[in-house]
Formats: structure tokens, C-alpha cells, sequence
């Protein structure tokens, strides 16, 4: 065989390599969708997350269910990309509650800045049904502010 055989020949296999190696990282069609799947939970997660403060903030106390946040605004709340299921939610106290889903994978995105981490509150968690543990943090505008009794 000649060099510029052995050349084609070479330059061939190296793109076989080349396009293999893509393929495998970008994984399968299923896969790319369960991915997409998850990240729109987790930003209906953080959409329910300001709901069930808004209303807490409002009303002073935790909705009794996710329809009830969304009542105050006239909210649509968004379910289960895939199911069309509601998403989890209970009030446990006065101060804390919690936000469920179901995941395809587990993530482990690096929360930088913040409390809730650049990714937010709601990218990190294993695989399969996982709750969210959230604490309600009032702002100061949500503060009763004391009267001043004048004599």
C-alpha cells in the first residue's frame, strides 16, 4: 500500500474514532430526553419554591396544598414533565416544608454562591423519588415592625 493510501486510510479511521467518541458521550436519544426531563423538574421545583413563599409571606402561614399557593396569584402550577402528576409538597411547621419529584439520574452539580447554589436549591439529588428539605426565611419586609407608643 502507498504513503497517501496509508494516509486515507488512517485520516478514515480516525474519524470513525472521532464520530464513536461523540456518540458515546452524548449518550442515546432516551437519554438526552430523561436529561431534559430532570432539569425541567428541577426549574418547576424553584417555580413551586417561590409560590409556597410568595404565600407564605402573604398569608403568614404555609399553604395546605401546592393548588392553594397557586390560588393566590393565579398561578399555573406545573406538573411531571413526563407523568402530568403534581409534583410532592407538605408543610411541616411553621418554618419548614417540603417539595418532592422523581428523577431518571442522580446529579451532583457544584452549588456555588448563595444559599441555593448557582445551579439553585434544587440541582442536586440522587436518582428516583427525592424530597427537598426547605426552611421558610422571611425577609425583613416580611417582619411585623413594632409601633412606637407615644405618651
Amino acid at each position: 500500500m502507498s504513503p497517501r493510501g496509508l494516509m486515507t486510510g488512517a485520516m478514515i479511521a480516525l474519524s470513525v474514532i472521532a464520530i464513536a467518541a461523540a456518540l458515546w458521550k452524548a449518550g442515546s436519544p432516551g437519554e438526552a430526553r430523561a436529561v431534559r426531563a430532570d432539569r425541567t423538574r428541577e426549574q418547576h421545583l424553584q417555580q413551586l419554591d417561590r409560590a409556597v413563599t410568595r404565600y407564605r409571606a402573604d398569608k403568614g402561614i404555609f399553604p395546605s396544598s401546592l393548588e392553594e399557593a397557586g390560588r393566590l396569584r393565579d398561578d399555573t402550577l406545573p406538573v411531571d414533565p413526563e407523568s402530568g402528576v403534581a409534583y410532592g409538597y407538605t408543610a411541616q411547621d411553621k418554618q419548614h416544608y417540603r417539595l418532592c419529584a422523581t428523577f431518571h439520574a442522580a446529579h451532583h452539580r457544584p452549588q456555588m454562591g448563595g444559599d441555593d447554589g448557582y445551579w439553585g436549591a434544587f440541582a442536586v439529588h440522587p436518582a428516583g423519588p427525592y424530597c427537598f428539605a426547605r426552611t421558610y426565611k422571611a425577609k425583613p419586609a416580611d417582619q411585623p415592625t413594632a409601633s412606637l407608643a407615644t405618651g
